[in-house]
């Protein structure tokens, strides 16, 4: 994915700024300030820049929804202080976007954010069948065991059902942006390793080059740095290690495949849902 234009979007929202009726002058003397504070680090002023208009909003809202602000205020600052400005935005965004995904999913019209079983998430990875994919990948590797990565795994039904059907045949770790109660009510949470992480951060999930097949179903490529998170999945990855992930488009009609990676396979097909029907593609990858 080509990285964001800073100064594009700095010039876009100073002249933007200078257009609003009332004080325009003094957000952008307090972006300005910031600007000279970080040497012209125009990515973090820009963040805070935007951050201040979000706590403004928040602090704006009216008395129904005041105590859901302050909530998410002190949520922020705790934090920030223990994670530091950067980190807490990004939670901060990650965390936006998932109750908004839980919203979407609560109305079934995608019906596969959260709550998706293995036999709803194989009908995303056609023509590839998870089962079969991670069944092979062992035969040919002779491997008692594969370690298997998901990222971005809801509630985790599908991640449940994988390891009943493949028991002692994987070691399986799921992520998610925040820790989900359900987790815990699944059949065989205590077989799993259940993580907090972000796709750009995967350090935590485990040790470089040990994983052997890694899958995500519309959730890697919604992470707010698509390019560090394919670098982190690389790192986790063994040699010849597989990737596999769907997208709501085909990304690398304009974008390079990453260096580290060979496309394997890359197959689109149309998905009927509640609110229409949709292009899937999915995304068959091959460390180097």
């Amino acid at each position: 994915m080509a990285p964001i234009n800073y100064a594009k979007m700095e010039k876009h929202l100073l002249e933007k700024a200078k257009k609003r009726k009332g004080g325009p002058e003094q957000s952008l003397r307090a972006y300005r300030s910031s600007l000279r504070k970080l040497d012209g680090n125009t990515y973090i002023a820009l963040e805070r820049f935007a951050l201040a208009n979000y706590l403004k909003a928040l602090r704006a809202q009216d008395r129904e929804n005041s105590k859901k602000a302050e909530t998410t205020l002190k949520a922020f600052n705790k934090s920030k202080q223990k994670h530091g400005f950067k980190e807490a935005f990004e939670r901060r965004f990650v965390a936006s976007n998932l109750k908004a995904s839980r919203r979407y999913d609560s109305r079934r019209e995608w019906g596969i954010s959260f709550g998706a079983n293995l036999e709803r998430l194989n009908s995303f990875y056609k023509p590839i069948n998870l089962v079969k994919l991670i069944d092979n990948y062992t035969k040919k590797k002779k491997l008692k065991k594969a370690v298997v990565v998901e990222l971005g795994a809801g509630v985790g039904l599908a991640a449940s059902e994988l390891k009943s059907v493949l028991g002692k045949k994987i070691d399986l770790t799921v992520t998610g942006a925040k820790w989900i109660p359900e987790w815990r009510e699944l059949k065989n949470n205590k077989h799993i390793s259940w993580k907090v992480a972000h796709a750009e951060k995967l350090g935590k999930v485990a040790l470089p080059g040990t994983v052997d097949i890694i899958h995500s179903n519309l959730a890697f490529y919604h992470t707010t740095n698509p390019q560090k998170a394919f670098e982190e999945v690389g790192k986790l990855l063994k040699k010849r290690g597989l990737f596999v992930f769907t997208s709501e488009k085909n990304i690398f009609e304009k974008e390079k495949i990453p260096p580290m990676f060979h496309l394997v396979k890359l197959s689109t097909q149309i998905i009927a849902m509640k609110n229409g029907s949709h292009p899937i593609t999915v995304y068959l990858l091959r460390k180097k």
